[in-house]
């Protein structure tokens, strides 16, 4: 040992070491004074580089890459990469760590040595965030703005922002768009594996189910379900394919309830109780259909009216369009059209038009009257003039050619004037013109064959006249 506790077969140098190839290039020099180690290449450039004052290491550069390779116990070899569990590769930039039977991980731990990341090669996972740190991933844009981020604290991700819409795309195993939520299109896409979209939600604040070939249903379950694919065990059910739409089942009965703005119960369909109930809004049932399947429309201060309008009426809430009124205040039946018509066969090659006078052939049908006083007559075909019947007896077979004949009431009946002017009041008969009534001028001959009594006159020619039908 010497005086200053060095070994004596060590080597000691007051200067720096340096070592020089043949051609007199310095390849490696230890400082003196600084502790610091330098390496270069053949041409004298600093390739290496470990620098004691701020502890830094550097290699690579001037044409060569630098890589850092560490090598467990195990390893049998240093040369090359391949049994190394630690390699940090400059010329492809990638970091590996584990081989070579060894797992890699990557832990963070914050200053009083908490892991707070873990990224696991064995478990397939990464971990961020423990120990009262929230865990948070952020992606940013090229301008520096965060336009993903996943947040531990209250479980969101959030996607766009920063200029750019967010979506999500989830994939089949064949690379096929299946499922795309779209902030752009605010809407959430689900398609086949061609692409076509079969479900919707989103778009115009719109659902839409089905196309495609795919039929659009909604299943909804009650909490006691115990399949989900189970169609049966659904208690709503909407389905596109047939148009239907089925509440209830095995978990109760299926009502519809619609309601008005301050909550009350206006309009009930009930499963259970096999009716339909209008309410006011106090509750009270003003109208019900079903319930031992009757009818009840009125009370609690309601009157209880029905209307049934024609086809061609225009206002369903202009009461005077109603062909038929049934007035529950007033116990009446009232008929706007003005007469009771019956259906007759027509005979056969017979043909009536409405408001002709008929008659009754051997056969028991009808057809056109063409003799006077004809005590043979039926009555007048109904819906001449637009005046329908009010009420239509009997119905024929079907198949068979048939017309309405007004036996009473008022209908609008061809008359014939040229045999003598038609005035309000008087009896009308057959007369010769095919269908056409006349004035009955012979009392006895009239007795048998009146149809009825005229309404208005015709001083001459032919016309449609309003009649009161009366036969006798």
């Amino acid at each position: 040992m010497t005086d200053e506790g060095i070994p004596t077969n060590d080597l000691v140098l007051e200067g720096d070491l340096v070592i020089i190839d043949a051609a007199g290039v310095v390849r490696l020099r230890l400082d003196r004074e600084t502790g610091s180690i330098f390496g270069h290449n053949a041409d004298g450039d600093m390739v290496f580089r470990w620098q004691v004052p701020g502890n830094n290491l550097s290699f690579g550069g001037h044409g060569q890459d630098g890589d850092l390779t560490i090598f467990d116990g195990g390893a049998n070899t240093v040369a090359g990469t391949s049994q190394a569990i630690l390699h940090v590769n400059s010329q492809t930039g990638t970091l590996r760590i584990g081989g070579s039977g060894i797992s890699g991980r990557i832990l963070g731990q914050d200053g009083d040595n908490t892991q707070v990341f873990l990224l696991d090669a064995e478990a397939g996972i990464i971990i961020v965030g423990n120990d009262g740190q929230e865990g948070s991933f952020l992606a940013q844009n090229s301008s520096g703005q965060t336009t993903i981020r996943i947040q531990a604290q209250n479980g969101n991700i959030n996607a766009g922002g920063g200029g750019a819409d967010g979506d999500l795309l989830l994939r089949g195993p064949d690379g096929s768009l299946r499922v795309h939520l779209s902030a752009g299109g605010q809407r959430m896409e689900i398609r086949e594996p061609s692409g076509e979209i079969t479900a919707m939600m989103g778009g115009d604040a719109n659902i839409r189910a089905g196309s495609n070939g795919r039929s659009g249903n909604l299943f909804l379950y009650p909490q006691q379900a115990s399949d989900i694919f189970n169609n049966a065990q659904a208690s709503i059910v909407l389905n596109a394919e047939n148009g239907n739409a089925s509440l209830g089942g095995s978990a109760g009965d299926g009502d519809v309830l619609l309601r008005d703005t301050s909550g009350a119960t206006r309009v009930h369909l009930s499963a259970s109780d096999q009716r339909l109930e209008i309410r006011d809004g106090d509750g009270a049932i003003t109208s019900m259909i079903g319930g031992d399947a009757n009818v009840r429309v009125g009370t609690n201060g309601r009157s209880g009216n029905m209307y049934l309008y024609p086809r061609d009426a225009e206002n369903i809430f202009d009461n005077s369009e109603a062909t038929i009124e049934l007035n529950g205040d007033a116990g009446d039946i009232v008929l706007s059209n003005g007469d009771c018509a019956e259906e007759f066969r027509l005979g056969t090659d017979a043909a009536a038009e409405p408001g002709q006078v008929v008659r009754l052939t051997d056969e028991g049908a009808i057809c056109p009257t063409t003799t006077p006083y004809d005590t043979r007559v039926a009555g007048v075909v109904a819906g001449a003039g637009g005046q329908r019947p009010g009420i239509v007896l009997g119905r024929t077979a079907a198949g068979e050619t048939a017309a309405r004949v007004a036996l009473m009431g008022q209908v609008y009946c061809l008359v014939d004037a040229e045999p003598g002017s038609i005035h309000t009041g008087d009896l009308l008969v057959s007369g010769s013109r095919k269908g056409h009534a006349m004035r009955a001028d012979d009392p006895a001959k009239a007795f048998g064959a009146v149809i009825g009594k005229a309404m208005e006159p015709l001083a001459e020619g032919t016309g449609l006249v309003r009649i009161l039908v009366n036969i006798s």
